[in-house]
């Protein structure tokens, strides 16, 4: 374990040094590790949905974050501008990815579930706690920088409420 150990860290190192000496080369590295795709050009691009609710479920708890379900259908323009505009900004994209599990449902389709979370117009964008807490609901499209201030207090709901949960368990111990 200690070996493990210490071959991480001289590979840090070698690797902040080289860096340092050619600062150029930082674009072109692909670390062989990257859960969240932070660093392909896809990541970059573009957000990772999940289509099937279950595994996006499944992901949420393990990686303790928020869902963001995406509510649209093919016929909805409003639907196809967020996509456009914000949906595959990369700087969005990769705040979404490393920030949310990403849902992306149809709303035609996906009839039962919107039923349940009571979606009565497309684009709408429900944000939901791994415990299918309800942190935000976002009903229309009203521009990129609104959406991304929509998301950021909804993760901010999420991270009280996980650190009111947390604080409930331990008192109830």
């Amino acid at each position: 374990m200690e070996r493990l150990r210490t071959y991480r860290i001289a590979s840090a190192a070698v690797l902040a040094i080289f860096l340092a000496v050619c600062p150029t080369a930082w674009g072109k590295i692909k670390l062989a590790w990257d859960p969240l795709g932070l660093t392909s050009d896809k990541g970059d691009r573009e957000v990772k949905w999940y289509s099937d609710l279950t595994a996006a479920h499944r992901a949420a708890l393990a990686a303790n974050r928020p869902m963001l379900l995406v509510f649209s259908a093919s016929w909805c323009v409003p639907c196809k501008r967020m996509d456009k505009e914000a949906l595959h900004d990369p700087v969005l994209a990769r705040y979404i990815n490393a920030s949310f599990i990403p849902v992306h449902l149809d709303v035609d389709r996906d009839q039962r579930v919107a039923k349940i979370l009571e979606i009565t117009s497309v684009p709408t964008t429900v944000v939901l706690s791994p415990n299918a807490d309800l942190l935000g609901r976002i009903p229309e499209y009203r521009g990129k920088a609104p959406y991304q201030k929509s998301l950021q207090i909804a993760l901010d709901k999420g991270k009280s409420l996980n650190v009111a949960h947390q604080a409930g368990y331990q008192t109830q111990r």
